[in-house]
């Protein structure tokens, strides 16, 4: 698991790749046969760790592993993108799992203080991030007038 110590480093990887990283590197990985497997395996591994992660955040990591495999695709140093065949796991709709019903919505807000029951209720309704939320704009909203 990445630190924030460790971000500026893991930026500048990104933006100067070193010799980890080199088209002969891609290009010799690319050729092999039987990608498939091993990417599940790596899902599964990922999903079943002391500290496992979530099926969105594993779906939007192969996303992003898709993309680069695009852009290796786009500068001829591979032929095929190993992900296009892999389906996205199933995410469950409700964003949070431990308010079960409408019940316990209620019981929530209501042990929430005044100033934020309607941020909560905001949160809950929409399935919005904190963050989202703080950051939200009028013109944002769409009331469909």
């Amino acid at each position: 698991m990445a630190t924030r110590d460790q971000g500026p480093a893991l930026a500048r990887r990104v933006r100067e790749p070193d010799a980890a990283l080199r088209a002969a590197d891609v290009r010799s990985h690319a050729a092999r046969e039987d990608h498939e497997p091993k990417l599940i395996d790596l899902r599964t591994s990922l999903k079943e760790r002391e500290e496992p992660i979530g099926n969105a955040t594993i779906n939007t990591l192969f996303a992003a592993l898709s993309a680069a495999y695009s852009y290796f695709i786009e500068q001829g140093w591979c032929s095929e993108n190993p992900l296009k065949f892999i389906r996205d796991l199933e995410v469950a709709e409700r964003p949070f799992l431990w308010l079960q019903s409408a019940g316990e919505v209620q019981k929530l807000l209501s042990a929430c203080n005044e100033n934020i029951r309607t941020l909560v209720a905001v949160l809950v309704g929409t399935g919005m991030r904190l963050d989202e939320a703080l950051h939200l704009m009028w013109n944002d909203i769409d009331c469909g007038v």
